[in-house]
């Protein structure tokens, strides 16, 4: 009996149980629809920066975050002409201008 409750408290103590906090806290699945935060944008869960636009539709028709390219690395960011955008996924990047459109790079 002694050890049944030792091991109880045992358990309890590494799972965090009783402390408000636990140490296993299960994670949503990946596939999980987009955020939207902007009628031309999107938000993809657990990645806090946007994928917007042309670079948007690209990113979705490979895949999203499920896809190469993986969950966006940056906010998008402006090429130093002004005009043209990229945004940084862990897979790789996708680039937009308006001569090209968008294209992974």
């Amino acid at each position: 009996m002694k050890r049944a409750l030792l091991s109880t408290a045992l358990l309890a103590g590494l799972l965090g149980l009783g402390t408000g906090t636990s140490l296993a806290q299960p994670l949503p699945p990946v596939a999980e629809a987009p955020i939207s935060t902007n009628a031309d944008c999107q938000t993809y869960w657990p990645s806090p920066y946007q994928v917007c636009g042309p670079i948007r539709d690209l990113y979705a028709s490979l895949g999203g975050p499920t896809g190469a390219l993986g969950f966006p690395k940056s906010a998008e960011v402006l090429d130093p002409d002004g005009i043209g955008k990229q945004s940084e996924f862990f897979g790789g990047n996708i680039r937009w201008t308006p001569a090209t459109g968008a294209y992974v790079v």
